[in-house]
């Protein structure tokens, strides 16, 4: 089973309970188009991973829209993932992410020997909104979903 997690305002880290009925192997949404708004970072995973929802909400709501819909959610870094900041989580500690909205990034690598992640995302917050901004970053305390 995949363990869905549910947000914490106190420390705006991931909480995750155990049952869930979620197996994996989510819906593939690839045919659904993009309707998240240019230059957000919702907007720039979906055109970078079409297989994402397309109606998940902010992005601090994504990992629970993702299990939801049948996807894996844990806390495992993996190239292919995205990875969701929680709202107000610090983003490898350069910059906190929206304190309302949360933000996500699509995990172009993964190296386990140092335990980083290569990111890239989009957000009117970036020289480049429409992306790809990258940014390499400790793996360690974020929420991951797995096509």
């Amino acid at each position: 089973t995949t363990e869905i997690y549910t947000l914490s305002l106190h420390d705006a880290l991931p909480i995750y309970s155990t049952g869930s009925t979620s197996t994996g192997g989510g819906k593939d949404h690839s045919s659904s188009g993009n309707m998240y708004a240019w230059g957000q970072c919702t907007w720039y995973v979906k055109s970078r991973a079409p297989w994402v929802g397309t109606y998940w909400g902010n992005g601090a709501q994504w990992g629970a829209s993702a299990a939801a819909d049948g996807y894996t959610v844990n806390g495992t870094p993996a190239a292919g993932a995205v990875v969701v900041f929680a709202a107000g989580q610090s983003v490898g500690g350069v910059w906190t992410a929206d304190p309302t909205y949360g933000h996500v990034a699509y995990v172009e690598s993964y190296n386990p020997s140092n335990n980083t992640i290569t990111i890239s995302q989009g957000g009117m917050g970036f020289d480049s909104p429409g992306g790809p901004n990258t940014a390499t970053l400790s793996a360690s305390g974020y929420t991951y979903i797995h096509r």
